[in-house]
Parts: C-alpha cells; sequence; structure tokens
C-alpha cells in the first residue's frame, strides 16, 4: 500500500489528508515550473478538493479552529482556474 493508498483508506486522520494535499500542490508546483500545466492542474486540483474537504469537516471548538490552513482560499481556487485556462488554450 502506497502513501495516497493509506491515506484514502484513513479518511478520519486529518493530518494525514494535510499533508497529502501539500504533497499535492507542491508536485504541481514542481510540475508548473517544468511548463507541464495539465499534469500541474491535476495535482492542484486534487489538493484543492482535499482542502475543501477538510474545511467541511473541521468540527473544531470556536476560538481553536483548525481550518484556517486547510481553508481553500479565493487565491488557491483563481490560480487553480488560471492553469486550467492556458492549460485548454494549449489544447
Amino acid at each position: 500500500m502506497d502513501g495516497e493508498q493509506l491515506v484514502a483508506a484513513n479518511r478520519s486522520n486529518m493530518l494525514w489528508q494535510r499533508d497529502l494535499s501539500v504533497s499535492f500542490e507542491r508536485i504541481g508546483n514542481v510540475l508548473m515550473a517544468q511548463g507541464k500545466l495539465d499534469e500541474a492542474l491535476e495535482f492542484y486540483r486534487d489538493d484543492l478538493n482535499i482542502s475543501e474537504r477538510l474545511a467541511a469537516a473541521d468540527r473544531s471548538p470556536p476560538g481553536l479552529e483548525l481550518t484556517g490552513s486547510w481553508q481553500p482560499d479565493g487565491e488557491k481556487r483563481l490560480f487553480v482556474m488560471r492553469i486550467t485556462s492556458q492549460a485548454q488554450r494549449r489544447s
């Protein structure tokens, strides 16, 4: 079982999910730097999906929210939309 499968099998482990999200973002960054927009977009979308799921599942007491680092911000969404647009133009 690889790391991604392990994390998928343990969706209740929010820290593992967060780690996977960060890994997807970093892989996307590398692929983007290499000019591989389509591949980068896949990883950015996976990162965004996990971030949204974590934000929705966060049940921390007020004042102790864990969501801050997991909350997909507008900038991340706009970035994914921009990459999508660039990838579509290249197709």
